[in-house]
């Protein structure tokens, strides 16, 4: 059940990570939100992937 509930919590936070480069002008990988997402989900996010659907 553990489980369950940290990849909830993974999936949320990669979710604001998408939103925030997505959404916010000018964001880039480098950010501190993205670098402390990146972080705390333990996901190597090198590649801005959602930027080309804005």
């Amino acid at each position: 059940m553990k489980t369950g509930k940290q990849d909830a919590i993974k999936g949320f936070l990669l979710a604001v990570y998408e939103c925030y480069l997505t959404q916010i002008e000018n964001a880039k990988n480098s950010d501190f939100v993205p670098q402390r997402l990146s972080k705390l989900t333990g996901v190597n996010t090198t590649v801005n992937s959602l930027k080309f659907l804005v």
